[in-house]
């Protein structure tokens, strides 16, 4: 992560890109469903950083017990 991304409260796909590792594709249905909210300027697209790291926190992997 790019240390100007980390203080950001919007991020392009491409800086949400480098700040969570996940592809252009599943970043694209997370905003087009609404899962993550973003604002569109014009041709940009805004993704908010903290909705994002609420909906990674939200994904956690718990291995079951057996």
């Amino acid at each position: 992560m790019e240390a100007k991304t980390a203080h950001k409260r919007y991020l392009s796909y491409r800086d949400a890109m480098a700040y969570t590792g996940l592809g252009r594709t599943l970043l694209t249905q997370l905003v087009t469903s609404g899962a993550i909210p973003a604002a569109r300027i014009h041709r940009r697209v805004l993704i908010d950083r903290y909705a994002l790291d609420k909906w990674l926190s939200e994904q956690r992997y718990v291995k079951a017990e057996e």
